[in-house]
């Protein structure tokens, strides 16, 4: 059964604020895994996907800032790397 929108955008906001705080930990020097996040995106997009196409639309910017936050956190994971 699909979540209602305000379940899935609670969601959207607890993943970017849990890739936030990956970004300070990574940024800090700490090693994280990042499965149980792969997997917590794929069941909302696998959620919006299942929408009436009206309201998976309203989740484009959402993700967006998903993918930016995402971005954002792979590049303080290579400079790390690059430290190294």
């Amino acid at each position: 059964m699909t979540d209602t929108i305000e379940n899935i955008e609670l969601k959207i906001t607890n993943i970017k604020n849990y890739i936030a705080n990956c970004s300070m930990r990574v940024a800090g020097g700490e090693n994280i895994d990042l499965t149980s996040l792969n997997e917590e995106i794929e069941k909302i997009c696998d959620e919006i996907l299942s929408m009436p196409q009206d309201s998976a639309r309203k989740f484009k910017n959402h993700l967006k800032s998903v993918i930016i936050s995402l971005d954002k956190l792979v590049n303080i994971i290579q400079e790390k790397q690059l430290e190294k």
